[in-house]
């Protein structure tokens, strides 16, 4: 991960504060597609893991469309390692892993199997309350010693898990549950007056929620990335800043275009273009 400093420290801050309170935290990493939000929440809790502050990293994520991996429900299955299960063995399979986290209540694995498989009606959940209090006692049974970190990608689109997150922040002061929250924002694909914008609005005027604006990158920061993607001759990693402006999702699709399309060749101090090729996009 290149730059992106000032961005860490706050985040790593949120996961001290965590830590010590045993009270939920939210980060909201807000910015234009392609600045590296979701880098930065992955290096994040990868970091994390790697230094014991946390044992589980949690993912929830979204799109438009709402396709088979959109939602809390497929984050659940991967968590109980049942996708590709049906029926019965789906249900024990989860009962059982609730029984190593101390819960032995037939309900929490049966309405945990709701939400996994995506039931909306005719049975346990007939509330998003209750769906929420559910998550809830599974999330604080899986936050024994250290807190949990959930990654929440594309939270404009995420409408139950943004309802999930306002439920857990309400109750943040009379429950214990360490849990940081980092929930990728594209501020561009957010429709204004929509659900999730209301939702959004809400989070972010809890005390338990802060919003980290995620810009461009500096120039230094920007060619560090591009010098490390590939050695560039000098003159061709300068172009590649100076097209790609900050954006590092923009430099590694180009430079790897080039790599795809071997028009790339070895001079005398790193990488150049072959002869004739103008790399246009």
């Amino acid at each position: 991960l290149v730059g992106r400093t000032r961005e860490r420290s706050r985040i790593w801050s949120a996961l001290a504060e965590v830590d010590g309170s045993s009270a939920m935290q939210v980060v909201v990493l807000r910015g234009e597609a392609g600045l590296g939000k979701s880098r930065l929440a992955r290096w994040m809790a990868r970091r994390a893991t790697e230094v014991g502050a946390t044992t589980l990293i949690l993912e929830a994520n979204h799109d438009t469309h709402g396709g088979p991996a959109h939602g809390v429900g497929p984050m659940l299955a991967r968590l109980f390692r049942c996708a590709g299960l049906e029926g019965e063995a789906r249900h024990a399979r989860i009962a059982e892993t609730l029984r190593t986290l101390g819960i032995d209540d037939p309900y929490d694995g049966t309405a945990l199997t709701e939400i996994v498989v995506g039931a909306s009606a005719g049975g346990l959940l007939d509330t998003p309350t209750r769906r929420h209090v559910v998550v809830e006692r599974l999330l604080t049974a899986l936050a024994d010693d250290r807190p949990l970190i959930l990654l929440v990608e594309d939270a404009q689109w995420a409408r139950d898990t943004l309802e999930l997150l306002r439920h857990l922040l309400g109750h943040r002061h009379r429950r214990t549950l360490p849990l940081l929250v980092l929930a990728t924002l594209e501020d561009d694909a957010l429709e204004p007056g929509s659900v999730e914008a209301s939702l959004l609005q809400a989070l972010l005027g809890d005390d338990g929620c802060q919003a980290i604006d995620v810009g461009p990158l500096g120039d230094d920061d920007h060619r560090e990335l591009v010098q490390r993607l590939l050695r560039l001759d000098g003159g061709l990693a300068d172009r590649v800043c100076r097209r790609t402006q900050g954006n590092p999702l923009f430099a590694v699709q180009l430079v790897g275009d080039w790599v795809r399309r071997g028009v790339l060749t070895v001079g005398e101090t790193g990488f150049v273009l072959t002869r004739g090729e103008r790399a246009e996009i």
